[in-house]
């Protein structure tokens, strides 16, 4: 059976032009928003939070949009940066809060 190699060749490179819009098609049709109480204990970079965060541990919120309020609970600490919060800060008893 012969390869025909220059066809073999254009079938690769369609393939790979249709899974790199593909990939172009998803990034930009992304919805970063997270439903729902979030319980942060990492690190959460830009998406938008729909719903409240609830610290448990060590949160960083590097341009995190929260539509609701951020609860820092006790030993929990927060480092925000960039970050738009929407609600109340709560920090009672909290271990650090910057």
């Amino acid at each position: 059976m012969a390869v025909n190699f220059r066809e073999r060749r254009q079938a690769v490179k369609k393939t790979l032009t249709l899974v790199f819009f593909g990939m172009v098609i998803g990034l930009l049709g992304t919805s970063n928003v997270l439903a729902g109480d979030v319980l942060c204990s990492y690190e959460l970079g830009a998406v938008i939070v729909g719903d409240n965060i609830i610290v448990n541990g060590a949160c960083t919120l590097n341009g995190t949009t929260v539509q609701g309020k951020v609860d820092v609970q006790q030993g929990g600490e927060l480092l925000a940066t960039d970050a738009n919060i929407s609600g109340d800060l709560k920090a009672n008893g909290a271990a650090r809060k910057i």
